[in-house]
């Protein structure tokens, strides 16, 4: 596993990087269900890293997909919203992942805040930028949409970035 939230009836949710899934773990750490699988479809994981959970219970995922262009390995980056229950609630693409200026880039960290805006804290591979980019819930658009970023805070050492707290 690669990163964990747990939720507030104490079920524990993990990134299992290597089958492509979400398991959803007791206070035991006895597995008692998964969320989605390996795949392609927008429901589906191809790369997820991070995970967080919502004051209201939502889970967020980021997922790093790669594509194929004209025989081109490129990337984007999506945002995917989950119940508890694994219903999936839809994904949106971060900016700027496809571009050349990101390609490096990684995220360290997700958290979400009180009011449902997500962050994210990404820094890139010389670790000489940093930044943490707010998502607010009411602009979620529909699936494969790009996200609207509605702030950022640049400056940020990476290494500070390791983690995060909202």
């Amino acid at each position: 596993f690669v990163d964990s939230a747990s939720s507030r009836d104490d079920k524990i949710f993990c990134v299992d990087i290597k089958k492509m899934q979400l398991v959803i773990l007791d206070t035991s750490g006895k597995e008692i269900g998964t969320i989605s699988k390996f795949g392609h479809k927008p429901a589906e994981f191809n790369g997820i890293s991070n995970i967080t959970i919502g004051p209201a219970g939502v889970i967020y995922v980021l997922e790093r997909k790669k594509f194929y262009t004209s025989k081109i390995e490129t990337y984007h980056i999506y945002l995917k919203r989950y119940l508890q229950d694994g219903t999936f609630l839809g994904r949106i693409r971060v900016p700027g992942e496809a571009s050349k200026e990101y390609l490096d880039n990684t995220f360290q960290d997700i958290a979400a805040g009180p009011d449902g805006s997500v962050y994210l804290a990404e820094s890139n591979a010389d670790k000489k930028f940093g930044r943490v980019i707010r998502y607010l819930p009411a602009y979620y658009k529909p699936q494969g949409k790009t996200g609207r970023i509605v702030g950022k805070i640049k400056g940020v050492k990476s290494e500070e970035m390791k983690y995060m707290t909202v």
